[in-house]
């Protein structure tokens, strides 16, 4: 909405003004018209009573006072859903209620410099419509920010059509009324002087902001923080506990108990620790680890020399496709990027499959410094007793006869009892 210079006051606007002034009176704006008149050489603006040549009525949306408060706004709009003929528009008048006089021209505006073209609305018809609904299908919207003289009345109002538009300036000023609501804050309300007063004030249908101040008023008899005892040194049995020291009370008794468990868990497991190391177990602490989880990297070569193609690779299965041949094969590798310290007396176990017959695979426990094979077991598990203290990683290596063959890998687990 662009702010529009050149609204000039006429001498009738200006008495007005004066009356409103001396008896502290208000203004009202009644209506806003557009023509398309030019005004005749010499004309003087202060002498006008209408508008040149009247072509249609503006709807007045919104009034008020400027940020600089020393003069006034009125919003117009132009809809041309009634115009079957486009115009030009070089005037704007403005009226306002005389007292004395009942409607006059308040204000003028030349746009002769500076003219809009209201182009008439476009219908579909109900018979040309084919499911198109009938109605305007050209609108325009002129919205226009007219910056008045207003002196010394006492307000400003303005008659707003029903049918105009909302503009931004007051959407956001009714907006800000939810968001920054003004209510009466002194916690001070007539018939709330007691709790009870305050639970029967809240009914449906109280207005936000009155509910604010009932509010207000009632929490002065609602029990709070500074009223409770928030310690646990207080010999005085009629003051009430705080609910968060109690809960620090009980979580404390809560830790205690979880702290005794823990205790008495760990000394069953170092009592079957050392039972086992009794026996020629490892009196290291249990633990297991389910390799599949950790990264990994994979590779191969098919029967050709050339690497297979990889796809679907995820830490349960892959597929593998590549050139094979009788008596040539293909290989595939998995080799999972963890390193894991071997402690105690571990073992580990593995479980893969795939939707063709594998040739041969083959787990293997290569030193995680230098990539040495230190094991391997074509068997279903191995124990890595021998390898106590070492570093360790792991690698599955598959022969495939088959040109295209899809492995799951079901577990490869790393087990210390």
């Amino acid at each position: 909405m662009a702010d529009k210079e050149g609204v000039i006051l006429t001498k009738k606007g200006f008495q007005l003004i004066a009356k409103l002034s001396a008896n502290a009176g208000d203004l009202q704006f009644l209506s806003v018209k557009v023509g398309t008149g030019i005004l005749p050489e010499g004309t003087d603006i202060l002498t006008m009573t209408d508008i040149v040549s009247y072509k249609m009525d503006g709807i007045i949306a919104d009034c008020g006072y400027n940020p600089n408060g020393e003069d006034g706004y009125v919003v117009m709009q132009l809809d041309n859903a009634e115009v079957e003929s486009g115009f030009v528009m070089t005037e704007i008048g403005l009226y306002a209620t005389d007292p004395d006089l009942g409607e006059i021209l308040y204000a003028y505006v030349d746009m002769s410099d500076d003219p809009n073209y209201i182009m008439p609305a476009a219908y579909v018809s109900a018979a040309e419509s084919d499911n198109v609904p009938t109605g305007p299908i050209r609108h325009k919207l002129v919205q226009m920010k007219l910056n008045v003289i207003v002196g010394g009345a006492k307000s400003i109002t303005a008659v707003i059509n029903p049918a105009a538009q909302i503009t931004r300036e007051v959407f956001d000023r009714e907006i800000n009324k939810i968001v920054a609501p003004d209510w009466d804050d002194s916690g001070e309300v007539e018939g709330i002087t007691s709790f009870t007063d305050f639970l029967e004030s809240f009914v449906k249908g109280t207005n936000i902001y009155q509910l604010f101040s009932n509010l207000k008023a009632g929490l002065k008899f609602v029990l709070h923080a500074g009223q409770i005892v928030n310690n646990c040194v207080t010999d005085n049995a009629g003051l009430p506990l705080a609910a968060a020291q109690g809960k620090a009370l009980q979580d404390q008794i809560t830790g205690l108990y979880s702290e005794i468990e823990g205790l008495n868990n760990s000394l069953l497991a170092l009592d079957t620790r050392v039972t086992n190391a009794i026996t020629g177990g490892s009196l290291a602490a249990p633990y297991s680890y389910n390799v599949l989880n950790y990264p990994y990297s994979e590779g191969g070569v098919d029967g050709q020399g050339y690497p297979p193609t990889i796809s679907g690779s995820s830490a349960n299965s892959v597929n593998v496709f590549g050139a094979v041949g009788s008596g040539i094969y293909q290989t595939y590798y998995r080799l999972w990027n963890q390193s894991f310290k071997v402690i105690g007396k571990p073992t580990v176990s593995w479980n893969t499959g795939g939707n063709r017959d594998i040739t041969t695979k083959t787990l293997q426990v290569l030193d995680a410094s230098t990539g040495a094979i230190l094991l391997h077991t074509t068997g279903a598990s191995l124990d890595l007793s021998s390898l106590q203290g070492k570093t360790v990683k792991f690698k599955q290596i598959f022969t495939l006869g088959w040109s295209s063959v899809t492995l799951t890998f079901n577990s490869l687990l790393l087990v210390n009892k």
